[in-house]
């Protein structure tokens, strides 16, 4: 596979006649079903002007065969939209999974009891929970909200862990287990990916981009592009108080950042925690009980 990428469509054009140049020269062809243009930030009257401007043909032919513009693409597994960064038909998607995931799990005889909560926790990372973080580390790089219906696929496992009912408090539910939200995970990762990047050779293309749209949100100061992955990172590093490592983009090894990741999430997820217990007055025995909100990686080596 290839993904070419350019600012203009004159660029673009150009890229795929190279690409096709070079196959006539190692007599191979490209696959001109799967080959497809995908326009970011359009709109549907950019994109049927760009109609016919993106073609695929062997050097010297009359009759060049036009490329496809879709709104739509999937790639390693991902579906990308050409409207925005925000991921709505993937999550949805991802969601439907997920839920159909947590069905088969149950009738495995997880709310029936006849399975432990250990290996419960172990069935839900393997086979739900690990559909929803996929790509994680970019998904919510365009609307920066929380996924409700992942948060609620989680909710709706423990209470099948537990054996509780529909009205068990979220927040008692989520305690009981340790869990945090499907938000902090996700935050989780990100942060291990950026750190990632930050780790990367300036050769890579992926560092290459990174660099690219940090200098344009540095440069947007007073305007911020929200769509920016880089301003999602930055506002989340500030939030768990780790603005100073984004500005020195100095980030410790990696076993000392996941550390520095762990405690910093689990401090804020447990004082959110606690603010959603305070609000609920018949859990005045339960917040009493509960000294600590414990997670689960708390039990797992972080290197791991």
């Amino acid at each position: 596979d290839i993904v070419l990428m350019a600012d203009t469509k004159e660029e673009l054009q150009r890229l795929i006649q190279k690409v096709q140049d070079y196959s006539e020269v190692w007599r191979f062809s490209m696959n001109k079903g799967k080959t497809k243009v995908l326009v970011f930030n359009s709109t549907p009257k950019e994109r049927e002007a760009m109609k016919g401007d993106f073609c695929i043909g062997k050097t010297g032919e009359d009759e060049l065969e036009e490329v496809q513009i879709v709104t739509r693409y999937k790639y390693l597994g991902m579906e990308m939209e050409s409207g925005d960064f925000t991921f709505k038909y993937y999550k949805d998607k991802v969601a439907k999974k997920a839920r159909k995931a947590l069905y088969t799990v149950r009738a495995m005889g997880v709310s029936a009891g006849y399975m432990s909560v250990s290996a419960a926790e172990m069935v839900w990372k393997a086979l739900v929970r690990s559909l929803m973080e996929y790509g994680a580390a970019v998904l919510d790089g365009g609307d920066g909200k929380v996924w409700k219906e992942a948060e609620a696929i989680q909710i709706q496992m423990a209470r099948y862990i537990l054996g509780v009912g529909k009205q068990s408090p979220k927040a008692a539910t989520r305690g009981e287990l340790g869990w945090w939200t499907m938000n902090a995970r996700r935050d989780l990762l990100r942060l291990r990916y950026w750190a990632k990047l930050v780790r990367m050779p300036k050769r890579r293309l992926t560092k290459q981009v990174y660099l690219a749209r940090r200098k344009e949100l540095q440069i947007q100061r007073d305007t911020d592009d929200k769509t920016n992955w880089c301003y999602h990172t930055r506002e989340l590093l500030r939030e768990l108080k780790l603005g100073q490592i984004w500005r020195s983009q100095e980030v410790p090894d990696n076993k000392e950042w996941r550390k520095v990741l762990f405690e910093a999430i689990h401090r804020r997820e447990e004082a959110k925690w606690k603010d959603e217990l305070a609000k609920i007055k018949s859990l005045r025995c339960y917040k009493t009980s509960m000294k600590e909100h414990l997670h689960e990686e708390r039990r797992l080596p972080l290197s791991g």
